[in-house]
């Protein structure tokens, strides 16, 4: 182990850290459980949307909008959902930006 001696402050922070992570992982966990919701719906009933809880705010386009919905707008859908519509040129799960690339 190693030699190190936290200071006060760090214990402290230590302290609220063990408190709190907890906390934090718990929530994570319902807003996961959330989402797995939503994109169930989505795939579902073939409808698009914008992750708004995500950093990142990516959008979910259903494999499913193809199949259920092959003769709608893409305009129309696009306006409808509130997303760009080239996001529903590739239909299949998340849609990242050209920054995760």
């Amino acid at each position: 182990m190693s030699d190190y001696t936290p200071s006060e402050f760090e214990k402290e922070f230590q302290k609220n850290f063990e408190l709190i992570k907890p906390q934090i992982d718990e929530q994570l966990n319902i807003a996961s459980e959330a989402m797995r919701k939503a994109v169930t719906l989505s795939e579902e009933y073939g409808i698009p949307f914008y992750g708004y809880i995500s950093q990142a705010g990516q959008y979910y386009i259903p494999v499913s909008v193809n199949d259920k919905f092959s003769n709608i707008d893409r305009d129309f859908l696009a306006q409808l959902a509130e997303i760009d519509s080239y996001e529903l040129g590739d239909a299949g799960g998340w849609q990242h930006s050209q920054l995760c690339y």
